[in-house]
């Protein structure tokens, strides 16, 4: 069985929203996960990774990467990265 969670970012990549889903996958609670950038999830150096998913202009769609879990595991996930934007074409904050 595939496991669903999700978190949302803001424009500078920290997390805003970390579900409790993810909770049970990581072992990191959402009220710990708020306001840490995103890459702090990215396991051995790969956070030039993360951060080139989060510079996608039209987004990535079910690309597998490994994420850090408390007990220094990884666990595989899909990510999905959908920038939210206004009708001018900006960024949401």
């Amino acid at each position: 069985m595939i496991k669903e969670g999700s978190l949302s970012l803001d424009k500078d990549g920290r997390i805003i929203r970390f579900a409790h889903s993810l909770e049970e996958m990581t072992g990191f609670s959402p009220e710990e996960m708020h306001g840490k950038d995103f890459s702090s999830l990215a396991p051995f150096k790969a956070e030039d990774e993360f951060r080139a998913l989060l510079k996608a202009e039209s987004g990535v769609s079910a690309k597998k990467i490994a994420v850090l879990c408390r007990d220094g595991g990884v666990v595989e996930v899909y990510i999905s990265v959908y920038p939210l934007r206004h009708s001018s074409g900006e960024l949401y904050s």
